[in-house]
């Protein structure tokens, strides 16, 4: 879904008009499976070039503000951010990650009711939800670094504050670095994506659990 693709890129960062129109192009490539395969490739490849060249300008705005604030580390500042935000999403997330588990072992002798073996049930959910967790800490990094970068490019097109001007650039590397870490510390969270069951399908709320608790999503993992 073309619409979808376009509305999460969209929601990462500032895409052209013309970027929709390029996708269009590629679509009206698409005919039997090996089309769509090619077609999806180009898709994909694309995008990753469009992602690759605003984080590059990103990378070179920050760094060079970084330079003028004169923060020894100017170099390798965007590293220090990407660093910073990786942490805190393994964080997060790894916490929730446990939680989940503590639940799925509590509730996974229920899988014996439907003639399912808890432990093979247990290994291949415990399997597919550690793939989940690291799918979520690459989107959530991905999600708030390019909010980082567009948050900078706000920063720079706004006009400058009269209690600013009246301060004065930072004097301390202290003083510069609290300027960047303020960018970093006010990312939101990202758009997560929907849940979804073993046939690759969007879980509603009212739907089973995929975990196998025979409870609706929206009273187990969907609270």
């Amino acid at each position: 879904n073309l619409e979808e693709i376009y509305e999460a890129i969209h929601s990462m960062f500032p895409v052209p008009k013309e970027v929709r129109k390029k996708l269009d192009d590629i679509e009206t490539q698409a005919g039997d499976a090996s089309a769509d395969a090619v077609a999806r490739d180009k898709i994909i490849n694309y995008l990753i070039s469009l992602a690759h060249k605003f984080y590059d300008e990103v990378e070179k705005a920050i760094t060079a503000q970084a330079r003028q604030l004169a923060i020894p580390t100017a170099d390798s500042i965007m590293r220090e951010a990407e660093k910073s935000l990786s942490l805190r999403a393994i964080d997060n997330l790894w916490v929730k990650h446990l939680t989940t588990m503590d639940y799925l072992r509590g509730s996974i002798g229920l899988q014996s009711y439907g003639q399912r073996d808890p432990l093979v049930e247990y290994k291949r959910q415990a399997f597919r939800m550690y793939k989940d967790l690291l799918a979520s800490i690459r989107r959530e990094v991905a999600y708030n670094i390019f909010k980082v970068g567009v948050s900078q490019q706000a920063a720079q097109a706004a006009p400058p504050r009269r209690q600013m001007q009246e301060q004065g650039p930072a004097k301390t590397q202290a003083e510069a670095k609290s300027v960047f870490s303020s960018a970093v510390s006010s990312t939101g969270g990202p758009v997560m994506a929907k849940p979804r069951d073993e046939t690759g399908h969007k879980v509603g709320r009212n739907d089973p659990c995929p975990c196998g608790s025979g409870k609706k999503y929206k009273k187990c993992h969907g609270q």
